[in-house]
């Protein structure tokens, strides 16, 4: 794997995460805590929050080919660490007591639908690439 192609989807990554990161909080803003003001300032932690969950997939990273039992295991160790990140940051974030029990678990469950659903669209990316270059093989060999 080249450089190139190990920077380009986490590169897309991070912008599906940023993306899906500002959804979340919209959505649990308005359910947890509708009247809350938010600052201009606040925006830069979505871009550290992104940037903090892309981490496992690089620390995790491995240069020969994972088997498909690797490949779900790895995925299991970037989760744990993923939702370790998040919960920790939610945590720390969270001011009132009464709804820090109820945000922490709509954070972690907001996380994980965010992970499986970048999980679901990188598997469904290379889904379509596999095809494509299946069917240049094809075309390949049908004009030997």
């Amino acid at each position: 794997m080249t450089v190139k192609e190990f920077i380009i989807p986490k590169v897309q990554l991070y912008f599906f995460l940023v993306t899906m990161i500002f959804f979340a909080q919209m959505v649990l803003g308005n359910a947890i805590d509708p009247k809350r003001v938010i600052y201009y300032s606040d925006f830069k932690d979505t871009f550290i929050m992104a940037g903090l969950c892309m981490l496992p997939s690089i620390v995790t990273y491995s240069k020969k080919e994972l088997t498909f039992k690797g490949m779900l295991v790895r995925e299991m160790v970037q989760f744990v660490l993923v939702e370790a990140i998040i919960l920790t940051l939610a945590i720390t974030e969270i001011e009132s007591s009464s709804q820090k029990i109820m945000g922490v678990v709509a954070i972690a469950v907001a996380a994980a639908v965010i992970y499986i659903l970048a999980i679901l669209i990188g598997w469904y990316r290379q889904y379509l690439e596999s095809k494509r270059l299946t069917e240049l093989l094809k075309e390949f060999q049908k004009n030997q």
